[in-house]
């Protein structure tokens, strides 16, 4: 029963740091509180020694109810946006399948390509290193030449200082200026090796789609797991009460539940056995996020 009780436990915590507070109440509640021995086991309404915490009035049944029913209402969607991306996944891995033989015939045709242009673009920016190497020797004192150094050393600072932050996007810009201000232009280097070599091969429809069904395969998990993650969250916000006093009324209810399926000591109050009781109907509604 212990180990019974303990599955339940862990279906009903999330992964965040609200839930886990939540489960770590319930948890703790559970391990002291419910005895699973049989000589533990009285006639219903015997009472246990207490839970931590406020017992649960009428009022905050109230509030603690409304956030269970948000947890069973999150729990349909997590298990319907689940079910959404399991059939997403199927549908991406059926088209990934088909578009292999595509794949193959596209990585051989690009490996043909990139082996056409790396030496040409490798001959081109040894020309441009002996370009960049004459102009250099010709610096003078004229102000167009000091003028290229003080753009020079800026650029050689800025590129120092991404470096050391390792900022790629930095990285990437002061690059580029760096190439302008030499008077590189990598682009027309690519359009040259593409004139000579071909272009590299554009994906296939059939690619293009197994791509667009594993983007939405993604975004899909990330929905999912957006509503499993804030799920204790939401049922606090909808109670009116904080994460802390939510997960207190919660492991109280939580606790008389179990422990009166099992015939087992109650550790709550009897005030509190009597409104639980009285209100069983209304507890049976969110029972599937007590188990």
């Amino acid at each position: 029963m212990r180990a019974l009780l303990r599955a339940a436990l862990l279906v009903a915590c999330t992964a965040t740091v609200a839930q886990a507070q939540l489960g770590g109440l319930l948890k703790k509640a559970v391990e002291k509180k419910v005895s699973t021995k049989v000589e533990d086991k009285v006639a219903p309404g015997e009472e246990a020694p207490p839970l931590a915490g406020e017992p649960v009035s009428a009022a905050a049944l109230d509030q603690l109810l409304k956030g269970l029913a948000v947890e069973v209402s999150s729990g349909q969607e997590y298990a319907a946006a689940h079910e959404r991306l399991l059939k997403k996944q199927d549908e991406w891995r059926a088209a990934d399948q088909a578009a292999r033989p595509d794949e193959e015939a596209q990585a051989k045709a690009r490996s043909k390509t990139e082996s056409c242009m790396y030496p040409l673009l490798r001959k081109l920016e040894e020309q441009h290193q002996d370009a960049i190497q004459e102009r250099m020797s010709h610096l003078g004192s004229d102000a167009k030449s000091q003028e290229f150094v003080k753009q020079y050393a800026a650029l050689s600072q800025q590129m120092a200082a991404a470096q050391r932050k390792q900022d790629t996007a930095a990285t990437t810009r002061v690059i580029r200026d760096m190439n302008k201000l030499m008077g590189l232009d990598a682009a027309a280097d690519s359009a040259v090796a593409r004139k000579t070599c071909g272009a590299p091969p554009a994906p296939t429809p059939a690619m293009v789609r197994a791509a667009a069904l594993r983007k939405e395969a993604d975004d899909l998990q990330e929905q999912a797991r957006a509503l499993e993650a804030g799920r204790a969250a939401r049922a606090a916000a909808a109670a009116g009460m904080t994460v802390k006093e939510y997960a207190t009324a919660r492991e109280r209810l939580y606790t008389w539940n179990v422990q009166k399926a099992d015939k087992q000591k109650l550790s709550v109050t009897p005030d509190e056995d009597k409104l639980f009781s009285a209100r069983k109907g209304e507890i049976k509604k969110v029972e599937s996020v007590l188990r």
